[in-house]
């Protein structure tokens, strides 16, 4: 997630940030899905791959949807935070 947090605030400067957001969750639930099929008979490296995907598409999600909350709310809001209609 530490590696992959700088470059979705790239990503997310150079496209829209609703575009890595919506990515980052689409990998987030395809990463997700795979704990779907662990059993008995898979290796302990098939968990930890699982679990590393799932980090990394954490760092495009968090990051990206973070800015895109200080925009909203930056927007709503004048000089010394009072509220503008």
């Amino acid at each position: 997630m530490a590696l992959t947090t700088p470059w979705a605030g790239r990503l997310a400067d150079k496209i829209d940030r609703r575009y890595v957001v919506l990515g980052g969750l689409t990998m987030f639930a395809l990463a997700s899905y795979w704990f779907s099929f662990i059993t008995l008979d898979r290796s302990m490296d098939w968990v930890i791959w699982m679990i590393v995907g799932r980090y990394i598409t954490i760092g495009f999600y968090l990051h990206a949807h973070q800015c895109r909350l200080h925009d909203a709310v930056a927007s709503r809001q004048g000089a010394h935070g009072r509220r503008t209609h």
